[in-house]
């Protein structure tokens, strides 16, 4: 799963960005369409992890000028990397990919995966990893 994370972006807290999953507790976090893959798994991951968010349910496009506009804080999105949903985002535009917390709950179902610069230069750094 690719998550997708922005600054916060809402009045109370204008230039915050998110460090953890954990932090998303109580946040608007876009699942993706109703019964879709990213919104089965999304639920069943933030489940497990036992983090409580709100779940909206936008297409990715929109999720994004939504998180542009601070009305939501992330996005879960289930791909392949690379995809070309992130294509023309960069890292100054204020947005970022954030890591989930591996669980022992949350790796009896699914494997731990990596995002580097050669995924995506544009927002991860040189020898940083997701």
């Amino acid at each position: 799963m690719q998550c997708f994370f922005a600054r916060d972006g809402s009045p109370r807290i204008p230039d915050r960005w998110f460090t953890s999953a954990s932090e998303l507790a109580g946040e608007k976090v876009n699942f993706e369409l109703r019964k879709s893959g990213t919104q089965m798994t999304a639920s069943i991951v933030f489940e497990t992890l036992g983090l409580e968010v709100e779940p909206v349910s936008f297409d990715q496009e929109l999720a994004l000028r939504e998180i542009e506009t601070g009305e939501a804080a992330a996005l879960a999105y289930v791909a392949g990397k690379p995809t070309r949903l992130f294509n023309n985002i960069e890292s100054a535009d204020g947005v970022r990919f954030l890591s989930l917390e591996h669980s022992p709950e949350l790796l009896e179902t699914y494997i731990p995966s990596r995002l580097t610069h050669e995924d995506d230069p544009k927002l991860i750094a040189p020898e940083e990893y997701v």
